[in-house]
């Protein structure tokens, strides 16, 4: 066997090991996921056709939100112009934009995955949702904060048909 052989499996090797482990990465538990799953599965299920509609408006949905989080952070930088004369106005508002620029990231990032129905683009929108309930409890909207408990609700009762292959 020459030298260079052996850079070339090596190379083979490392490449066919980061597609596993982003497969697995995938497949695990998400930050948190088990102790959110603990309290879901004590909530009622829903009905099999409301599971089918939200599988089927969730892409629209995650659209809608990124349109509605690219406002919030339009109007968060226009506050944040005012709000720079107050020091603990000023430190709320940039944190929440900060982690809404997370959150719309995150949203993005879901999009590939929802509509493919695969479990990467569950975890993205798990993970931004996650984000969100802090925003809300940084920004004190205790409305914010039962709605996105509830779309938490909403993605723990379909996350079973979001799989590692999607649908085809």
């Amino acid at each position: 066997m020459r030298y260079f052989d052996c850079f070339k499996i090596a190379k083979q090797k490392s490449v066919n090991r980061k597609t596993v482990d982003r497969k697995e990465f995938y497949m695990q538990k998400a930050l948190l996921e088990e102790q959110v799953e603990s309290v879901a599965v004590q909530l009622p299920a829903l009905p099999a056709n409301a599971k089918e509609f939200f599988i089927k408006f969730m892409p629209i949905l995650a659209i809608v939100s990124l349109v509605f989080g690219g406002l919030a952070i339009i109007g968060l930088l226009g506050l944040g112009v005012f709000a720079i004369f107050s020091l603990s106005l000023g430190i709320t508002i940039l944190l929440s934009l900060l982690l809404t620029i997370a959150e719309v990231v995150m949203m993005a990032l879901a999009l590939p995955g929802l509509f493919a129905r695969r479990r990467d683009g569950w975890v993205w929108l798990y993970y931004a949702e996650l984000l969100s309930i802090v925003v809300s409890i940084i920004s004190l909207s205790i409305l914010s904060v039962l709605i996105s408990l509830l779309w938490l609700y909403v993605l723990f009762q379909v996350r079973e048909m979001y799989t590692e292959s999607g649908v085809a």
